[in-house]
C-alpha cells in the first residue's frame, strides 16, 4: 500500500497580491486568500488523515484553521521544516525590485548554492524537504498525509521528484503516491478545481 501525501498551498496573502518576497516574514491571509481557504476546506474535511503537518509560519496556520474541521485541527502540527524558502535580508522585499537587478535575481532564484545574508540557499532549501520525505517514510509508511505549505517548497519538491521546478497557485492541492521503493508518483499537481 503506499503512502499517500496531499499538500496544500497557503491562501493568498495581503504580500502575494503586492508582490512582496514573504520568506520568513509574514503578512496576514487576504479576502481572497480567506475565501479559497474556506473553499478549499469542501474539499479537505471530507478526507481522512493519518497525520496533518503545517509550517509555523502565520500564513500557513491562518490556512490550517481555515482548511481544517475542528476535529482534524486538532491532530496538526506545526513543524519549522515546512517553511518558505528564507530569503533573510530580501524578505518582505518587492518582487520587482529585485527581478530588476539581473544578476541579483539570478543569483536568489537560479544559483542553487548562493546563500543570501541572513537566508538559506535552495540546496538548503531542498536538503530540508528530503528531510520532511525521509520523516514521512520513517514516521506514516503507509499512511495518508496532510501537509500545508508554501510556493517555494512545492516548487523544489516538484524539482526533487522530476528535475524541474513547477510553481502552484494559493490553496492548490496537489496529491503524491510513495511506494515501497521509496518512488514517487504525481497523481495531481496545483489542482485548483476545488476553487
Amino acid at each position: 500500500m503506499p503512502t499517500t501525501v496531499t499538500i496544500i498551498r497557503h491562501g493568498q496573502t495581503e504580500w502575494n497580491k503586492e508582490n512582496r518576497i514573504q520568506g520568513h516574514k509574514d503578512s496576514p491571509l487576504s479576502a481572497q486568500g480567506v475565501l479559497e481557504a474556506q473553499r478549499t476546506s469542501q474539499t479537505i474535511q471530507a478526507m481522512q488523515f493519518d497525520a496533518i503537518y503545517s509550517s509555523d509560519l502565520g500564513r500557513a496556520k491562518q490556512t490550517t484553521r481555515l482548511v481544517l474541521s475542528p476535529t482534524q485541527h486538532k491532530q496538526a502540527q506545526f513543524n519549522v521544516y515546512l517553511r518558505e524558502r528564507c530569503l533573510g535580508i530580501y524578505d518582505g522585499t518587492c518582487r520587482n525590485r529585485v527581478e530588476d537587478n539581473l544578476q541579483l535575481s539570478f543569483r536568489l532564484f537560479k544559483d542553487i548554492d548562493f546563500i543570501p545574508k541572513l537566508g538559506e540557499s535552495i540546496v538548503q532549501l531542498r536538503t530540508r524537504i528530503n528531510l520532511c520525505i525521509q520523516h514521512m517514510y520513517t514516521h506514516h509508511k503507509n499512511q495518508h498525509i496532510l501537509v500545508i505549505t508554501h510556493g517555494m517548497f512545492l516548487k523544489q519538491l516538484h524539482h526533487i521528484i522530476t528535475g524541474v521546478e513547477r510553481s502552484t497557485s494559493n490553496t492548490s492541492i496537489t496529491t503524491l503516491l510513495f511506494g515501497e521503493d521509496h518512488h514517487c508518483d504525481i497523481i495531481s499537481w496545483g489542482n485548483t478545481d476545488h476553487l
